[in-house]
């Protein structure tokens, strides 16, 4: 591995020449797009040292943690079996940050959790462990005996827990620290919130690191699993942003990628960006609820207006797909997901797909006013005119 390779210093000489594949050009211009730049429309992440306060559980050695403050190595001496039990005390998005020295054949293993595991799969109080055991993603880094080596992935973890269970050979290990890199939008908070109720204060605050951990470069479900940014979801996350920031950037952000997903059928993609195709025509529904959001909240007539037409293409495609029968939406293809609970399998209520759901033709309606609204605003009467009369059905 070509240690220092990302440090200034670092001697690349016999590294191959840098070969020109394309010459970069702004989108909408060139003959020949193969390499399209646009201005970033949101600020950097925002990364932060953040050390592991407690160490929660030991196996293999006799440690107090004091590593865990830095400036302390912890040794581990040849052929030994440790495990490290480490406790952030709350769910954090960073990456880890692991300095070793020595220990050449060792073996690094070190996996994330947001809680611990009982034996019959539940997890239970998040701060019990006692009888339960770690499952995750998890890294493994093997040193090669040099000296301060650097561990860090490239891309972050999601953790409460961090579990390092180490395998030593001929040579001993040293630990030289350990720490997470806290990495995220950066949001400021505005709002407030009292009560005279104490536990509601502890409701706000978990939720709102809920929102920090699943704000990044792009909202996320959840940071954990998929880290993908969902229509459903993410009309949810935009408000929670906008009411307690007034930030509006990755708000304005998510609507773009929306619409940059768009599939020739006219309806969103239901997450964006994703390397795999997945329509959930219920979700462009939301994409168009999150202009109307958006139109409430800030007086932006530039940025809005060019998603009309293609919220017209949204309306459209479920307008073809009603039962003029009974008034109501038909057979639709793709996934028509609502909700996960036990009364709609995959997602998917009773009528979502063969037809004549009343849960997604009420947010359709709902959709059809937000629409009749917005486009009354911009002067689209015919287009209101009939959005409202489709509603009114």
């Amino acid at each position: 591995y070509p240690w220092g390779w990302e440090q200034p210093g670092y001697a690349d000489a016999d590294w191959l020449p840098v070969k020109k594949m394309a010459g970069p050009v702004p989108a909408g211009y060139g003959s020949d797009n193969l390499w399209t730049l646009v201005p970033r429309n949101i600020p950097f992440m925002k990364e932060q040292l953040q050390r592991i306060p407690v160490l929660r559980k030991t196996a293999g050695i006799e440690t107090d943690g004091a590593f865990l403050l830095g400036g302390q190595p912890l040794n581990i001496a040849a052929h030994q079996t440790v495990t490290l039990l480490l406790d952030q005390t709350f769910n954090t998005v960073a990456y880890p940050e692991l300095f070793v020295s020595k220990g050449k054949g060792s073996k690094i293993q070190l996996t994330y959790a947001e809680a611990l595991f009982a034996a019959d799969g539940q997890k239970g109080n998040r701060n019990d462990i006692a009888g339960k055991t770690i499952k995750g993603n998890y890294d493994i880094f093997l040193p090669d005996g040099g000296m301060n080596r650097h561990f860090r992935p490239l891309w972050q973890r999601t953790y409460r827990y961090l579990q390092l269970d180490i395998t030593t050979g001929d040579e001993p290990l040293v630990i030289d620290d350990l720490y997470g890199s806290t990495n995220g939008y950066p949001f400021t908070v505005k709002a407030s919130f009292s009560s005279n109720d104490a536990s509601l204060q502890q409701i706000w605050d978990i939720g709102w690191r809920t929102a920090q951990l699943c704000a990044g470069e792009t909202y996320f479900d959840c940071p954990y699993y998929e880290q993908l940014q969902y229509e459903g979801d993410t009309r949810i996350q935009s408000l929670i942003s906008l009411y307690v920031t007034g930030d509006d950037r990755l708000m304005r952000k998510a609507i773009l990628d929306f619409y940059h997903s768009r599939v020739p059928e006219g309806l969103t993609q239901g997450r964006y960006p994703s390397s795999r195709l997945q329509v959930i025509p219920p979700f462009s529904l939301f994409w168009v609820s999150m202009l109307h959001d958006y139109w409430m909240q800030r007086k932006d007539d530039a940025f809005l207006s060019q998603f009309l037409v293609p919220a017209i293409g949204v309306l459209d495609w479920f307008e073809k797909n009603i039962d003029q029968q009974k008034q109501m939406l038909g057979h639709m293809k793709w996934w028509s997901f609502v909700d996960w609970n036990q009364q709609f399998p995959g997602g998917t209520p009773d009528g979502a797909m063969d037809g004549n759901s009343s849960i997604i033709t009420l947010q359709l309606v709902n959709t059809l006013d937000q629409a009749a609204e917005l486009f009354a605003y911009f002067g689209k009467t015919d287009n209101a005119l009939h959005y409202r009369q489709l509603a009114d059905r």
